[in-house]
């Protein structure tokens, strides 16, 4: 049981349910709280899984795929910085996923390349690139420096150029092993 993190989530939870102080009901603020934190969180991820549904279920997907089919194997390539931009706008990797996976699948068989690292490419990409997401951003800053929704500019920069050192080095291996 010790190798479950949903276990130990719930644990810090309860933990913190004990410790937490606050003025007035503890458990009320807390929830309060959380709430107030998560829901632009979860309410942005729930749109963009919606446009993704909506997406493959019109062929807007299959579309995206024989366009970026027709481009060649070089297509491949630009696949990471695809799920890269699509995980900044969204702020998430579930609705950058939602919004080009099928499109990415698509695309990779179309070429005879490897759904699976195709697939990963990109999620890796989306990954990276919700680092630096407003959304994101403004999350962890708001929890970490209170009454601040900005990083200082240097900070800004250097993630962002981390990130796209990242995706143009995750460009460069999709097209070799895909």
């Amino acid at each position: 049981m010790a190798h479950l993190p949903a276990l130990w989530v719930n644990v810090a939870a309860l933990v913190a349910l004990r410790v937490y102080t606050t003025p007035g009901p503890p458990v009320t603020n807390l929830v309060r709280t959380a709430l107030a934190t998560w829901v632009p969180v979860a309410g942005n991820a729930i749109v963009f899984m919606s446009i993704g549904v909506v997406m493959a279920a019109a062929g807007m997907a299959a579309h995206l795929a024989d366009l970026a089919s027709g481009f060649g194997p070089a297509s491949l390539a630009g696949i990471p910085a695809i799920g890269a931009l699509g995980g900044y706008l969204t702020g998430t990797n579930t609705g950058a996923a939602a919004m080009f996976s099928s499109a990415t699948s698509g695309a990779a068989t179309g070429l005879g390349a490897d759904s699976l690292v195709t697939l990963a490419g990109q999620n890796v990409g989306g990954s990276f690139a919700i680092i630096v997401s407003p959304p994101r951003v403004a999350l962890a800053v708001g929890l970490v420096m209170a009454g601040h929704t900005r990083l200082p500019g240097a900070a800004t920069r250097t993630l962002a150029t981390a990130v796209v050192a990242a995706t143009i080095m995750l460009c460069a291996a999709v097209a070799v092993l895909a």
